[in-house]
């Protein structure tokens, strides 16, 4: 899982490990971070 979550975070995406124990399962769940809107103008 560590080579995963690494895998991850290094291609852009901030990693985050759901698990659950009625299902036995664990997923790692990869979302884009937020975009930073600076002033316009």
């Amino acid at each position: 899982m560590p080579q995963t979550l690494e895998t991850v975070a290094r291609n852009g995406l901030i990693p985050r490990v759901a698990r659950s124990d009625e299902l036995d399962a664990t997923a790692i769940i990869g979302t884009r971070p937020a975009l930073q809107s600076g002033p316009v103008g």
